[in-house]
């Protein structure tokens, strides 16, 4: 599959504008949608959320499920010397056969 549609974004810590982009761009079909999007509270192993209800975290896992979306990275891609890594850069698609290859390696 080729995505007809893709979208590279980096959300500023705090920035909840974002989310209006990104959901609007969602509602195209074959789409890929690929950033920094700087929500470490978001577990995706196991489709979880840190903190209010109201927050960015929990808006953008139920932005993905409402969507229909996989998200991609299940693994650390940004860490700090002496913390744990978290999974920050992220890939969302309606289907996860068009992303293929993916490795953790360190950086």
């Amino acid at each position: 599959m080729v995505c007809k549609k893709s979208l590279v974004d980096w959300r500023p810590c705090g920035d909840y504008r974002r989310l209006n982009t990104w959901f609007n761009f969602s509602e195209k079909q074959d789409i890929l949608i690929v950033g920094d999007f700087n929500a470490p509270g978001v577990d995706w192993q196991t489709w979880t959320a840190q903190g209010l209800p109201d927050n960015f975290n929990h808006k953008l896992l139920q932005w993905t499920t409402d969507k229909l979306l996989c998200q991609i990275f299940t693994f650390g891609t940004w860490a700090r010397e002496g913390q744990q890594s978290n999974c920050l850069d992220l890939i969302f698609t309606l289907e996860e056969e068009s992303v293929i290859d993916l490795q953790d390696r360190p950086h």
